[in-house]
Order: C-alpha cells, then structure tokens, then sequence
C-alpha cells in the first residue's frame, strides 16, 4: 500500500500503518502526532524522508513481536511499547523525550538505546514491562543530576533486573547491560559487576 496525500510533502498529525505488509512513503512525510504501527505492518521509506514533530510518538501496537524498521530514526522523540509480544531494537536509537511501556518488552539486542539526559524518561516500566538487554547493546541514561536513577532492565523477557545508580552528580551518559552470567572475559575484572 501506498502512502500518498496528493501533496508535495505527507504532513501528518497521527497516521495508523495496519493490516499486514509493508506500507510505502511516495513522499517525503512528516508525523507530527502518533505513527502507530498495529497488526503485523511495517513501513517502507523507498527513497523518500520520514521526519517527526518535536512532541511526536512511535507506538508499536503490533499483534505479533515486532522488529523496528525505517520508522525508528537515530534520534526519536518519544516511542511507546504496547505490544504484549514485544518489540525488538534494529538500530541504535536515541530518544529524546520519553520511553513508555504499556504492554511488554523492548530488546536492544546489540544495539544502543539511550536516554536523552536533559528532557528523557522511562515511563511505566515494571517487572512486566522493561528493557531487555540480550545482546551486547547498553541502555545509556544521564542521572542529570538527580539522586537515584533506576535503570529498568532484565538480560530476557522473563528475568527482571533493574539497578540503581544512587548519589548522582555527573551529567555524563552511564550505561548499563545487564547478564544471567559472565564468561570469557579478557579486559579488567575489576571493571565488572557480577550480581
């Protein structure tokens, strides 16, 4: 399917890509509201430019485990996950505002995710619904300056972990990656915090 206003650019406030297969840009677009991906659709860019609004949201609702794709840009304003599925990270991403979970889990697998330091939260997570770090990818976070950050994270979907960065008065990014376990290990040890 087509995605095509008749105009010279797609200026969207909320635009809902559902069904199935992928869904392609005939324009350069802008969504300045809510893109919401439901069902298994996906959406391609084929040559054209995809731009989101200072307050826009991507909201994976899909029906089966999603896998982000040309919507998820290097820096993002605000992602929702609110598939019970889940969704995996394609790419490493910033997100300027907010992350917040509904439904479900978001696994970086080897990629980045960070959290802008001066405007950017993780909003809902829980023991149910939280960053999955299975891979070699860090959840980034900047404490900013406030005293007790937690890092909502589990090494798989069923194993929570979070931790706690306490006394915060740095406004550099930490990152963290949570394991079951640790091998094969040949930098410094006294680097690594085994729980």
């Amino acid at each position: 399917a087509a995605i095509n206003s008749g105009a010279s650019i797609n200026a969207y406030n909320n635009l809902l890509l559902s069904g199935s297969g992928a869904k392609t840009l005939k324009l350069n677009t802008t969504i300045d509201g809510v893109l919401k991906l439901s069902g298994t659709a996906t959406l391609s860019l084929s040559t054209f430019s995809l731009a989101y609004g200072s307050s826009a949201k991507i909201e994976y609702a899909g029906s089966d485990a999603q896998v982000s794709g040309a919507e998820l840009l290097t820096s993002v304003p605000n992602v929702t996950i609110n598939n019970s599925n889940g969704v995996a990270l394609s790419i490493s991403t910033t997100v300027v505002n907010a992350l917040t979970f509904t439904s479900g889990h978001l696994d970086i697998g080897a990629n980045n995710l960070t959290i802008n330091g001066a405007t950017g939260s993780i909003v809902g997570a829980s023991a149910s619904q939280y960053v999955v770090t299975s891979g070699t990818g860090f959840l980034f976070m900047n404490p900013n300056g406030v005293n007790d950050l937690t890092y909502p994270v589990g090494p798989t979907s069923t194993s929570y972990n979070p931790f706690l960065v306490t006394d915060n008065t740095s406004t550099d990014y930490i990152g963290g990656n949570i394991r079951n376990s640790i091998t094969n290990i040949t930098g410094d040890n006294t680097k690594c915090v085994q729980l």
